[in-house]
């Protein structure tokens, strides 16, 4: 999530949004009309069972318009365990890897809908790269709300071009690389998908709308403010307003400050029928951040694949509304080898070239765009749902799991969004005559059980996400070395599962099984992976350099560690003046003299952003303790290029180390 700074505030500008009426008027009198073609050719083409069906759909349809009949209704068929609910899952090279969206039950809501009638999701941030190939297809006409030359980078102001020229200042002598956020945040939304190449958006049918309003010196609130406006077809500053307007505002950005004209304009967005989701802020603190928190805004925090808590780098607090995965590259907790983090389209800068490729990275800004993407599938599958209604079902549970304790909390809010159930609820709330109905689903939490190098016992809750009859039959162990304790007392066989390891049977080394679970629904797998290491080898992560940068002076300190207690942990400590410092840490695996290259271990107090790091240093005295962890930077790169000579160098690039430690 990027920070704003305080800038001018525009008194906001009254008019009305026309065009959503008309588009919404349109919608209703097409509907009509296809209500009314002639369908009696049609008919005489069905064989004789669906002559049948149709025949008692028009008698059930007759009887409800007869005066002393409450209820005409199908008697359904029903059907027990998975019946008519089916997994799609696209086939993009890359989608594996994005553990996030099973978590959140996409296969199962992209079964009935991938947002194929094209809802808009505008996205306020630094701005898209217009040619990246797995998002070239999916953009409209947008517009650059950067209103000075200074941070846009392009030049000038205002234009109609909101390709994202870099937030960075390399090319300028400075250290910030560009971030390309906005890339990241597009593609989790709407990713061009099930083409075979690339990665998987959230609603891959929708249509992205690119407004650039962060720049290198973040964005104002004005600047913000018009976006909203011209995503809304309100009156701005541009004199322009979009042919299409916005269904779904994502915001992944926001600071401390407060925008009484944030707010009215907001409110005027809901009122239009545009909902606006807004990433909770990446501080871990339960302070007020806007635009998340105004008044009409989805807050969305953050957890990684360990649903259990709260992402340590998420705020929390009253404005929480859900929560969505937002990654942790700190951890590798489902145990595929990479950190995780959340995956999604990025760029990278070499020589005045941007290199598309795609990267993984950490935030509630990573979490933002899941939900925005969720709730433009609520609108493929009822064009007309509202804002109002959208905050109803959140707040009754009806499109969310519940984490941590029954309800609300600060924490998680109503819980993480569950792309399914929503789809499902938003179907039951429109005036289609053909609705989803909310089939059970089996949920294994967490996924993978990773017992590490020292945990002899772990729990795993087996649970109906969805509702419905759901029965587990049997849950077995493939491993001799592996016991089940069951719940207690669930007639279901629903409930917390304790499994236990007994590494006196195991050899040096690491170990995979599974526990095969039958229920009424289908069958799943849980992957279980240990590791028996030799209590002579030391837990060690190779040479660590820790640098210390005064951020007045510009002065650093560096210390290279090679061993590691016997935790893993490294100690190091600095002979430094009071002030304000940036404090990072990573390796040089190639020897180069940087740390943080790409593919090196990297991370930073209180977390490695370096917007975050360059606009509020931390405040150092001889009593400063600072813990904090490295992780690997990883990065999946596409095939094309472009052109781009005033751009950054590459954000893949680290930080050179001093010759000689002051």
């Amino acid at each position: 999530t990027l920070s704003l700074e305080k800038g001018s505030v525009a008194d906001p500008l009254q008019r009305s949004a026309l065009y959503r009426v008309a588009k919404d008027s349109q919608g209703r009198r097409l509907y009509r009309k296809q209500d009314h073609t002639d369908q009696i050719a049609e008919f005489l083409k069905l064989d004789a069972e669906q002559h049948e069906k149709l025949k008692t759909i028009y008698m059930i349809k007759s009887l409800q318009k007869e005066d002393g009949v409450k209820y005409a209704e199908p008697n359904y068929i029903l059907h027990h365990g998975t019946t008519g609910l089916e997994l799609n899952e696209p086939n993009d090279q890359h989608y594996p890897k994005q553990w996030h969206y099973p978590m959140i039950n996409l296969p199962y809501a992209w079964s009935m809908s991938t947002a194929e009638n094209r809802p808009v999701v505008a996205v306020i941030d630094t701005g898209v790269l217009l040619e990246h190939p797995d998002l070239k297809g999916q953009l409209i006409t947008g517009y650059d709300f950067i209103g000075t030359s200074a941070s846009s980078g392009d030049g000038d102001g205002y234009d109609d071009n909101p390709n994202d020229d870099g937030d960075g200042d390399l090319s300028e002598g400075g250290d910030h690389p560009s971030s390309f956020h906005g890339t990241h945040v597009a593609g989790t939304i709407a990713a061009a998908s099930n083409n075979q190449s690339g990665l998987s958006g959230v609603a891959w049918g929708a249509k992205i709308m690119p407004l650039r309003a962060l720049g290198k010196k973040g964005g104002t609130s004005n600047d913000i403010e018009q976006a909203m406006r011209y995503a809304g077809g309100l009156e701005n500053d541009s004199g322009t307003v979009p042919e299409e307007i916005a269904d779904v505002i994502n915001m992944s950005l926001g600071g401390p400050g407060y925008s009484s004209s944030n707010q009215e304009v907001i409110t005027e967005l809901r009122k239009n029928g545009i909902t606006v989701v807004a990433a909770a802020g990446n501080s871990a603190s339960a302070s007020p951040f806007y635009p998340a928190s105004y008044d009409g805004v989805i807050s969305v925090s953050a957890v990684g694949f360990d649903q259990s808590k709260l992402a340590y780098y998420s705020n929390y607090g009253p404005f929480i509304d859900l929560t969505a995965p937002g990654g942790d590259l700190t951890v590798d907790a489902n145990s595929d080898g990479v950190k995780d983090g959340i995956l999604s389209t990025m760029g990278s800068e070499q020589g005045g070239q941007v290199e598309f490729l795609f990267s993984y990275s950490q935030g509630t800004s990573m979490a933002s765009p899941h939900v925005a993407g969720v709730v433009a599938l609520m609108r493929s599958v009822n064009p007309t749902i509202s804002p109002e209604a959208v905050d109803a079902l959140i707040s009754s549970g009806e499109i969310t799991q519940d984490l941590g304790g029954q309800g609300r909390d600060d924490y998680f809010g109503y819980g993480l969004i569950d792309a399914y159930k929503a789809v499902v609820a938003a179907s039951q709330l429109s005036d289609t005559e053909s609705k989803f109905e909310l089939k059970p689903v089996l949920t294994v939490s967490p996924a993978v059980v990773n017992f590490g190098i020292s945990s002899a016992r772990e729990t795993v809750r087996l649970s109906n996400s969805t509702g419905g009859e759901l029965v587990i039959n049997s849950v077995q162990e493939t491993a001799d070395w592996l016991k089940i304790e069951p719940p207690s007392s669930e007639q279901s066989g629903l409930g917390e599962y304790t499994l236990v390891v007994d590494r006196d049977l195991l050899e040096i080394g690491p170990h995979t099984t599974t526990v095969e679970i039958n229920s009424s629904v289908g069958d799943l797998s849980l992957s279980v992976v240990v590791q028996k290491v030799s209590s002579e080898i030391p837990a060690n992560a190779g040479y660590q350099t820790v640098l210390l940068i005064n951020t007045e002076t510009n002065e650093v300190r560096h210390v290279t560690l090679g061993d590691a207690g016997s935790n893993g942990e490294y100690d190091y400590s600095f002979e430094a003046p009071e002030g304000s410092y940036i404090l990072l840490a990573g390796t040089d695996n190639d020897f180069d003299k940087e740390i943080c290259d790409a593919g090196e271990a990297c991370g930073a107090y209180p977390i490695y952003d370096l917007t975050a790091m360059l606009q509020n240093p931390i405040q150092i005295n001889q009593d400063s303790v600072f813990d904090f962890k490295t992780s690997f930077d990883i990065r999946v790169r596409s095939s094309s290029s472009a052109s781009n000579a005033a751009s950054a160098p590459s954000a893949a690039e680290g930080f050179k180390l001093p010759a000689t430690a002051p």
